[in-house]
């Protein structure tokens, strides 16, 4: 039997869920709970830990369902969290994957995605009870997910030494073992430079796989590009929807820059806009061109903007996890902190300044939790 505790203030959900699903509940596969807000269902959650799945709209009064993730992820229980969400509240839904939550549905609800969505979730809970169960599986999967985290760390670039009349910096912590994001860049010539950082819906194994897939996908579709920034996006956002089972999607930030005449192309895809650090102190972030996230929908077309830097002028590309770190007191670092760090290293050495902001989130920090990884990449137009 999957306990499910379904958490929605609209009335008719409730007799809607139980009338779709009245065989699996008069067979005993499925036992619901219905709560209408976060409070009712923290409750609910106290007085019965055997639940297995939660089912929670995000917009609800009271307690709305980012808050209940927050406060079911700091109390351990052992279940599975699903988010349900208008397909137009993207954003919503990416700092719901980005804390924890398992698997989104969107409203209105196709109850065959959701019984779906339900059962993969299980499973997945089931699978990880399993070896939760066995201290040598434990340790086999210390040791599988250690081997990953080098894997990864494998491929991305370490060389940053790519022409004279730029520089580059880049790193990517990881909140788990292994993360969802990565940064890259590769020469398409001998004057124009790829460069890129993306971030995978969710943590763990399953987003850094899908991370190392379109990474992967993203460099051979590179090769030799004579196109614009948007249609290859466009064509790396097809390849990337097909049989997409698990409804996963990935912002990105893709780049090519021409270090003979400074001149920058790019498309952003859901993405945080990069920012502009003029050699003066003076911040900007770069204007947004309007892209969804990969993976969402097979059709979608990416527009592309350009501009030329100047030298001494730096781009800071970075994941929301920089200005998503939170605090003790669950403050977030924000944009303002962000702004003012770069600002004050405009001249330092890329080095210097990458490690300057990281520093300043980790004492920001203060040791709390983080929920999502760390990522950036800069470089600088103008001779070393």
């Amino acid at each position: 039997m999957i306990k499910i505790l379904v958490v929605d203030d609209e009335a008719d959900v409730e007799a809607l869920i139980t009338q779709k699903f009245r065989r699996k509940i008069k067979r005993g596969e499925w036992d619901l709970v219905f709560r209408r807000n976060g409070e009712e269902a923290l409750e609910a959650l106290k007085k019965d830990p055997r639940i297995d799945i939660l089912l929670s709209d995000i917009n609800m009064p009271k307690m709305d369902g980012l808050t209940l993730l927050q406060k079911v992820n700091e109390s351990n229980h052992d279940l599975r969290t699903i988010m349900v969400s208008a397909y137009s509240d993207i954003d919503n839904i990416r700092v719901a994957m980005n804390n924890g939550a398992f698997d989104f549905i969107t409203k209105p609800i196709n109850f065959q995605d959701m019984e779906t969505t339900i059962q993969r979730s299980f499973a997945n809970l089931e699978e990880m009870r399993k070896a939760l169960r066995s201290h040598d599986d434990l340790l086999v999967l210390k040791k599988e997910l250690n081997l990953a985290q080098k894997i990864q760390q494998s491929l991305l670039p370490k060389e940053f030494d790519l022409h004279e009349n730029c520089s580059f910096e880049g790193m990517m912590f990881a909140a788990k073992e292994v993360g969802g994001d990565y940064y890259d860049l590769f020469k398409l010539d001998s004057e124009r430079i790829a460069c890129l950082v993306a971030d995978v819906s969710g943590k763990g194994v399953p987003a850094a796989l899908f991370a190392m897939v379109n990474q992967t996908l993203i460099r051979s579709m590179s090769s030799g590009l004579n196109t614009s920034t948007g249609d290859l996006i466009s064509k790396v956002n097809a390849k990337t929807s097909e049989n997409n089972e698990n409804c996963m999607f990935v912002t990105l930030f893709y780049t090519i820059f021409n270090v003979k005449t400074g001149e920058l192309t790019y498309t952003n895809a859901g993405h945080n806009p990069p920012v502009l650090i003029h050699e003066d102190g003076r911040t900007e972030f770069l204007p947004l061109t309007g892209g969804v996230p990969l993976g969402i929908s097979e059709g979608e077309e990416f527009a592309e903007k350009s501009m030329t830097l100047k030298p001494g002028d730096t781009v800071f590309i970075y994941t929301d996890g920089i200005t998503e770190a939170i605090n003790p007191q669950g403050e977030e670092f924000g944009d303002s902190r962000l702004l003012e760090a770069l600002s004050a290293n405009a001249t330092s050495d890329l080095k210097t300044l990458s490690q300057d902001v990281h520093q300043k989130v980790m004492d920001f920090a203060q040791g709390a939790d983080q929920f999502d990884d760390l990522t950036y990449l800069c470089f600088r137009y103008g001779p070393k």
